[in-house]
């Protein structure tokens, strides 16, 4: 991999390559995100075909999250040590075998297998987007440029589930995946062409990869920073992920909203988090704090999420206004953890770094994701509009911890490029 674009001269091929690289995996990172996100409005459908409850609803979507998880570190440590071009060409590849045995699953069974695959291909994305980002952009840059390929893949994920929500009137929610499918072996043609990292050669062997894993993950592990701004990231990604993925369009629905319009409403969180993400980039870097930003837009997000649970009535325009805003402090809370981290570590350890936040943002949210459908399962709440209140509680928590127990006394600079 060649060196950041800080270091680069005017424009020329290599980067050229760099960029279009960079380009290749934010469209990766899309073509995640849609395959997890179109859940939110086909799992109504699904749930119909399969008779699944709120609880079951809450639990096929956390299988996704549970295979990401398992993958998402070792996916970082092989970004780090083997040939990018190839690691990637394969993830997108498992992302589409995924999603082709969730498309044809003729039961439960099948469809939780399609989920779990599609994570495991899925974990690849944010590792590789947070290496391809601090070798092409320096640690200067890394922030506001994963920020810009979040404003991207949230535009994105706006336009995939809305466009998922409308399609559902004509096509069946099998259909709309198998296209999903085709269009990833497109996808991973187009990243054997474009990537371009020759400083692996991807030849080595598994017991030398897997003393290399240890021996970086032994190096990450031990930086508390890391653990505490991720784990304040987690709640927020978690209200997030859970109202974008799974609940967000449930919850509309039960207020009297039709599916369609519950999926183009719900649809909004991802331009949220499009504004949100370069916004508490851009905050960060002006007040160069992390405690103020956190507070504030965990803060944010947990008022915005329990005005949408107390709005009982059809009303678009506040129900709008809230699922944008809830996407605006939601997408930016979760973005801090990833930039304080990438100060954190050295420039060979960029991509185990970027997968060891992402695990622990996306175990807090895997967990969190059943909580809501198991309460109402359990009888001990009636509707979403209680148990989605726990995510303000949770958001609100963070934000007091943070603010307690966080020093900006000096923002970490060691990493180097």
């Amino acid at each position: 991999m060649q060196s950041s674009t800080e270091n680069q001269s005017p424009i020329n091929l290599v980067l050229v390559l760099l960029w279009t690289g960079w380009l290749a995996v934010v469209f990766f990172v899309i073509f995640k995100t849609t395959t997890q996100t179109n859940y939110a409005v086909m799992s109504t459908n699904i749930a119909a075909d399969f008779g699944l409850s709120l609880g079951e609803i809450g639990v096929l979507g956390s299988i996704y999250i549970l295979g990401f998880a398992l993958m998402t570190i070792p996916a970082g440590a092989m970004l780090d040590f083997y040939n990018a071009r190839y690691v990637l060409t394969l993830s997108v590849l498992t992302v589409s075998l995924g999603a082709l045995i969730f498309a044809a699953a003729p039961n439960w069974w099948t469809v939780c297998l399609g989920q779990f695959v599609m994570g495991v291909g899925g974990a690849f994305g944010y590792p590789a987007l947070g290496f391809f980002t601090r070798h092409v952009f320096g640690v200067r840059r890394f922030t506001f440029m994963m920020a810009m390929a979040g404003v991207i893949g949230s535009l994105f994920a706006t336009l995939t589930q809305g466009g998922a929500a409308s399609l559902l009137n004509s096509y069946d929610w099998r259909s709309i995946t198998f296209t999903l499918a085709a269009f990833g072996v497109g996808l991973a043609v187009l990243m054997l062409l474009v990537v371009n990292d020759e400083s692996r050669d991807g030849s080595k062997s598994l017991p030398a990869f897997a003393r290399a894993f240890i021996r970086d993950l032994k190096i990450v592990v031990v930086v508390p920073r890391l653990w505490g701004s991720a784990l304040v990231g987690g709640v927020g990604f978690s209200a997030y992920l859970a109202f974008g993925v799974v609940w967000g369009v449930q919850l509309l629905m039960e207020q009297g909203y039709e599916a369609t319009t519950a999926g183009h409403i719900g649809s909004l969180l991802w331009i949220g988090g499009a504004i949100g993400a370069p916004g508490i980039a851009i905050l960060n870097s002006r007040m160069n704090s992390y405690k103020i930003p956190a507070v504030v837009f965990s803060l944010g997000c947990a008022f915005c999420i329990a005005a949408l649970c107390f709005g009982s009535s059809v009303n678009p325009t506040y129900s709008s206004t809230l699922v944008l805003l809830t996407g605006f402090f939601g997408g930016g809370a979760t973005v801090l953890g990833f930039g304080y981290g990438m100060q954190l570590c050295a420039l060979n350890l960029a991509g185990t770094v970027t997968a060891f936040v992402n695990f622990l943002l996306f175990a807090v949210s895997g967990v969190m994701m059943i909580v809501p459908g198991k309460l109402i399962d359990l009888g001990f709440a009636d509707s979403l509009s209680q148990t989605m209140l726990v995510f303000p509680v949770m958001l609100t928590a963070a934000a007091i911890l943070v603010g307690i127990f966080y020093r900006d006394d000096v923002l970490p600079s060691e990493a180097s490029d």
